[in-house]
């Protein structure tokens, strides 16, 4: 190629360049200009992710990075600190603008690479100057959230993946592919999905046989990158590849209670480990709701809606750049281009590249779904839409050229229709989904409660949730759920809200608060409500401490007041019209298993039927008349849930005949057998006073019921009672 058609096919790149260029430096002055507080500018917010990332960048460059183990994928770190040691610079402007000069060069990358896809120049600079002016893309790219970084990476393992189908040959672009991939994994966890669909789609379009060595370099290039992430985490002891933060991450997009945004939610703050089994749990509570969520997030992340998060698109670009709010380009456009171009290409011969952009597309919706739907991390999709989006544009210029565009549009009037539907499905699917969670009638296993407040609404019942925790004790850091469930009897305007305060005596230690209809997304409150149906909510509790009160039984009670005043609280009544009192929905006490048994152990076992083990006891040999003297003993629970109110009661006779006991639940009575967790350690202590008479007393325990008052069976022992020793008084 001479020079001269080199200058004339590359211009058009350059001016594409320049645009983006320049469109973004207007967009950055604007922010420059507005107040620092709305356009997250400078000075960074506290607390944001730019300003954590720059912090990081300060870290890296004073050599206090990396941490022991990466919480966060740690590449964007590293790319800044080369973008800083290139530049010489690590002020916020300069690397603000190196930033946009480099996402601008990827719109010229981007008319190049559907240039040589799709073989229409036209559809080339139609995908370029999309990406020019795609106003979240342009946002993103004026500042430090690595949307603008993850779009190039997507541009180019879509580019690259397709010049290695086209060169299978050449190495080079599936390492490439390979890179971009690893880039993804240690950047924007996003990414590694359509990675791995490139690889696929190699496979299936080109054989094992003749795609086996591009694949097998992709995937050595991409461990090239992640491995020394992996080895870092590993040698600081992570039990985890690249990144602690994905599970969490995962159950705060997908829980309960979720929107499908970043939003908190009760289930969130009430979930401290073991994401992934809680959220399966979760997903158990209300399998059709979480269907329904996923649909919803779906329908969201295909929408024109810009969800925010530290940084929103609406309040810190359209709201102080004119050139943001007056750009009518949005999502919703380029799908509808996108599904016009993806058909375009199939009856165009060009398949191959369909499914590739069909498959990249959809692989990082279904890795943004496994999180949840925001503007920053769903914008680099378009890294396989904008192809396709061309592609449709230039063929809608030639038909337009030809002067045939109605005839063409009636004769693709069912692609037409189609397309109108789906905009109207993701319409329905942000607007309707995920529904209120209602029923018909209580279930079977639930709690009957049957209470009326305010002559209008009912606690028609109660079930705790035992697959998160017992009904009747609280694991710190766990969750205890407890689902409640709402009637109105006839219509309202009030917006109710109730509490559920866990008091141990009259100590409140954990409470919560909130409007009815507000914990789980949609919210819609009482007054909202219809007259007949269940309306279900599921509350989760928790304890955020490792001490405190551990070991006594309390009660979870709840309260129902009008809007937020808790002063005003009602008193329910039965269906016959009688008052009752504040419902205690369980007791439950806070227990640390396998909890701790300090009295030294004797040699075996003492069985009290099949709900308490007697592991040891101490009591003196010698005592002085009319002292009061300390027994403790060590128990374990048994492998069954004890469901009874038991007691442990210490007996003394004197040669065979009863002088006195002492008896209690565990711990002085504050511990109720009914709260404690399977297999649960324990001691107690009761204090006996002797007799003043002097002689031999012998020392026995006994468990027994405390509503029959029949002891527990103890192999070998009469009438129950186990002897543990003597004591003797003189």
């Amino acid at each position: 190629m001479t020079t001269r058609r080199l200058a004339r096919s590359l211009w058009p790149l350059l001016v594409i360049i320049l645009l983006a260029l320049g469109y973004r430096l207007l967009i950055m002055a604007d922010r420059a200009a507005a107040s620092p507080a709305v356009a997250a500018w400078d000075p960074l917010p506290g607390g944001s992710d730019q300003k954590v990332y720059l912090e990081r960048l300060q870290a890296l460059q004073s050599g206090d990075y990396p941490p022991g183990r990466f919480h966060y994928q740690p590449g964007f770190i590293y790319f800044l600190g080369l973008v800083s040691a290139i530049t010489g610079s690590d002020d916020l402007h300069s690397l603000r603008l190196v930033l946009v000069v480099i996402a601008s060069l990827n719109c010229g990358l981007m008319a190049g690479i559907t240039w040589l896809a799709t073989k229409r120049r036209g559809a080339g600079f139609a995908a370029g100057l999309l990406l020019a002016f795609y106003p979240p893309g342009a946002f993103y790219d004026t500042d430090f959230v690595i949307t603008s970084q993850s779009l190039a990476l997507a541009t180019l393992m879509t580019g690259a993946t397709w010049l290695a189908w086209r060169r299978p040959r050449t190495l080079v672009w599936p390492a490439l592919t390979g890179l971009t991939l690893g880039a993804g994994a240690v950047t924007r966890f996003e990414l590694v999905g359509p990675g791995v669909a490139s690889a696929c789609w190699l496979f299936a379009t080109q054989g094992l046989r003749r795609a086996w060595r591009q694949v097998l370099v992709l995937a050595l290039a991409a461990l090239l990158l992640i491995a020394p992430v992996a080895l870092h985490n590993r040698q600081g002891g992570a039990d985890y590849l690249i990144s602690a933060a994905g599970p969490r991450e995962m159950y705060r997009g997908n829980n309960r209670d979720a929107d499908g945004l970043r939003s908190p939610s009760n289930a969130s703050a009430t979930t401290h480990d073991d994401y992934l089994h809680w959220l399966l749990q979760d997903i158990a509570l209300e399998p059709v709701r979480f269907g329904q969520l996923i649909l919803h997030k779906a329908a969201f992340f295909l929408s024109s809606l810009e969800a925010g998060n530290n940084l929103n698109f609406a309040i810190s670009g359209q709201a102080v750049s004119p050139w943001l709010a007056r750009n009518p380009l949005n999502f919703s456009v380029l799908l509808a281009l996108t599904m016009a171009g993806l058909v375009m290409l199939w009856r165009a011969g060009q398949r191959p590249l369909a499914l590739l952009l069909l498959t990249g597309a959809v692989t990082y919706l279904l890795m943004v779904l496994l999180l949840w739907v925001e503007s920053r991390i769903k914008t680099p999709v378009i890294a396989w839409m904008l192809p396709a989006a061309g592609f449709a544009i230039d063929r809608g210029l030639a038909t337009l050229r030809q002067g045939s565009l109605t005839a063409d549009l009636l004769r693709n009037w069912r692609l037409l229709l189609a397309i109108a539907a789906v905009l109207l499905l993701i319409e329905a699917g942000v607007r309707e989904l995920p529904r209120d969670v209602t029923l018909a009638e209580l279930p079977g296993e639930a709690t009957a409660a049957n209470l009326i407040y305010d002559d209008r609404l009912e606690l028609v019942g109660w079930q705790v949730r035992e697959q998160y925790s017992p009904r009747n004790s609280i694991r710190p850091f766990h969750p205890w759920v407890v689902s409640l469930y709402w009637r109105l009897t006839q219509a309202s305007e009030v917006d109710y809200s109730f509490s559920l305060k866990y008091f141990i005596g009259e100590r409140a230690v954990i409470t919560y608060d909130r409007p009815l209809g507000y914990v789980a997304f949609p919210r819609d409150y009482s007054s909202d409500w219809q007259v007949g149906p269940l309306y279900v909510e599921h509350i989760g509790l928790s304890y955020r401490k490792f001490h405190g009160p551990l070991e006594q039984t309390g009660r979870i009670v709840l309260d129902v007041y009008p809007e937020s005043d808790p002063e005003a609280g009602f008193d329910p009544y039965d269906n016959d019209g009688a008052r009752q009192g504040r419902p205690v929905l369980a007791r439950p006490a806070i227990l640390l298993p396998p909890g701790s048994a300090e009295v030294s152990q004797g040699d075996r076992e003492v069985a009290f039927g099949d709900a308490l083990h007697l592991l040891g006891a101490d009591l003196p040999t010698r005592a002085a008349p009319g002292e009061r003297v300390a027994l403790r003993s060590a128990w374990r629970s048994g492998a069954q849930q004890i469901e009874a109110p038991y007691a442990i009661g210490v007996f003394l006779f004197r040669e065979g005949e009863f002088i006195g006991n002492v008896d209690s639940p565990p711990a002085g009575g504050a511990l109720q057998t009914f709260s404690l967790l399977p297999g649960y350690h324990f001691d107690d202590e009761k204090w006996l006073d002797l007799p003043p008479e002097a002689g031999l007393y012998e020392v026995f325990i006994a468990v027994y019921d405390q509503r029959s008052m029949a002891r527990l069976p103890v192999a070998g022992a009469a009438d129950n009672l186990h002897f543990i020793g003597s004591i003797e008084v003189f």
